[in-house]
């Protein structure tokens, strides 16, 4: 019985066209159905339809060899593999496209495959020396999923914090360690003690972090941000490479570019570099505060203390020193405290007198020039040789206006109470040489008939100061002291005021 085989197939029949035809089975009939429409397209499935000169009969196949039955199953299988391997490429090219993030290795997340965010991550990663791998996948990432963070190129770094609070992020600790020394050299004052005590305020330490790259600064650019953190600058890497993920490489010319990369050296400023904005000129407070704290031993000189003296003999405001000052020598022990290279207390916890000061006496006038108080007699006799009033003298009656004290030649006078002197010296009448005082309050007392005078007009005399000696002037019946008082000009008993 012959049977109809569809074109393009072979089939064994009988021994010799067995052995002929067997050795291209299945291995032939692969390679012929593999090249048929309906092994290639990769939308066909299942069963070929009823019409299809493909399909083979059911009792071809039931009498066929078992090779022959295995060769058949094998290309259906391969035509539906291959028809999924094309479903899955269509879909792969539906689902959006990530790069996987390795830096320095170790996975850190997803980004999206866009330029813009890959171009920037490799121009950061190229300025600080980070080892960057991205690899392509195609996946579904959830809206809220931060792939900024991972842009930013989280990296490890040491983190100097103070109380609680990061203040700048350097390398390592070796680093931070070095920023920290250098800031507190560069805050503390020149010229302390061996025992001087140099700290941070508050709670300074260096904490591990994990954080953007952009953030890592250079130990000088830290220093500089820590010590002026008012000035806006370039000189350190992680403004300049911020720029350079901002704008790109080819956005400024190379010189610039390559100025900017090496600001580090900090021979470049803002205007040179160009993408920074200008520094301030008003000096700010470091973001860490140094106190220093010691004590020092000093010989200091020890100014001498003022007594004053109050002396009505001097006019009033005047002063006049009676004993000159002498200092003397101390040796102290001086608490000092200085914050950020300023001193701001120094207390003396500790004194000893080497040698004790002599101290100044200044006698400080309270003569206002105005009579007060008790008077006092005008010269050290008592003795009244001629009283106040109507006496004859020379056989006719006249009017004595003072009283005349017996006293021998040159016995010193004195003022009776405090007053200004208005003349004194010769008045070129019966007086002779004489002295007129205003005590205030219209009263006016007169020493007359004096041989010279001590004091001179304007002078403020006190109470009992020496202000001549008498003598025997003018018209004088001999040598004696005429003593006269007068109220508004007029000649009163003088009794009263002396």
């Amino acid at each position: 019985m012959k049977l109809s085989v569809p074109s393009g197939e072979t089939r064994c029949h009988g021994p010799a066209a067995s052995r002929n035809a067997c050795n291209q089975s299945p291995c032939a009939s692969r390679a012929t159905l593999s090249s048929s429409p309906l092994a290639t397209d990769p939308r066909s499935q299942g069963t070929p339809p009823d019409n299809s000169p493909f399909r083979l009969s059911p009792l071809v196949l039931a009498r066929s060899p078992l090779k022959w039955r295995w060769a058949v199953s094998i290309c259906g299988a391969a035509a539906f593999l291959t028809g999924t391997a094309w479903a899955g490429v269509d879909a792969v090219k539906q689902t959006p496209g990530w790069q996987q993030v390795y830096v320095t290795g170790r996975y850190t997340g997803m980004v999206p495959d866009r330029p813009g965010v890959t171009e920037r991550m490799r121009r950061v990663a190229l300025g600080y020396h980070i080892s960057l791998k991205l690899v392509p996948v195609h996946t579904n990432v959830p809206a809220s999923y931060n792939w900024q963070y991972v842009a930013s190129l989280p990296t490890p770094a040491a983190a100097i914090v103070a109380d609680g609070k990061p203040v700048v992020y350097t390398n390592d600790e070796a680093a931070a360690r070095q920023v920290l020394d250098t800031v507190r050299r560069a805050l503390t004052p020149p010229g302390l003690g061996k025992t001087a005590h140099v700290a941070f305020a508050g709670s300074v330490a260096v904490r591990p972090a994990v954080v953007a790259a952009a953030r890592i600064v250079t130990p000088a650019a830290a220093v500089r941000r820590i010590l002026n953190p008012a000035v806006t600058s370039v000189s350190g890497r992680h403004a300049a490479l911020h720029w350079i993920a901002a704008r790109g490489s080819a956005a400024a010319p190379a010189d610039s570019r390559r100025r900017v990369l090496h600001a580090d050296a900090g021979v470049e400023t803002a205007a040179a570099a160009g993408p920074a904005t200008a520094a301030t000129d008003v000096p700010a407070r470091p973001l860490l505060t140094v106190v220093a704290r010691q004590t020092v031993a000093q010989t200091v000189s020890v100014p001498p203390p003022v007594r004053y003296v109050n002396d009505n003999r001097l006019p009033a405001s005047v002063t006049k020193v009676e004993q000159a000052g002498r200092p003397g020598r101390a040796r102290e022990q001086v608490a000092e405290e200085y914050v950020n290279g300023k001193r701001v207390s120094a207390r003396v916890v500790q004194r000893t007198v080497l040698v004790a000061p002599q101290p100044e006496v200044i006698r400080r006038g309270t003569n206002t020039g105005v009579a007060s108080g008790e008077w006092v007699w005008p010269t050290d006799s008592h003795a009244v040789s001629s009283p106040f009033g109507w006496r004859i003298l020379d056989g006719s009656s006249n009017f004595h206006p003072g009283i005349d004290l017996a006293c021998p030649p040159n016995s010193p006078v004195y003022a009776t109470n405090n007053g200004v002197v208005e003349d004194a010296g010769p008045d070129g009448g019966g007086y002779g040489t004489w002295i007129k005082v205003s005590n205030g309050d219209g009263i006016e007392t007169v020493f007359g008939h004096l041989s010279r005078v001590t004091v001179h007009a304007g002078e403020t005399v006190a109470k009992g100061q020496l202000i001549g000696y008498s003598g025997d002037t003018g018209f004088s019946t001999g040598p004696h002291l005429h003593y006269e008082v007068r109220r508004w000009g007029t000649p009163v008993p003088p009794q009263p005021y002396m």
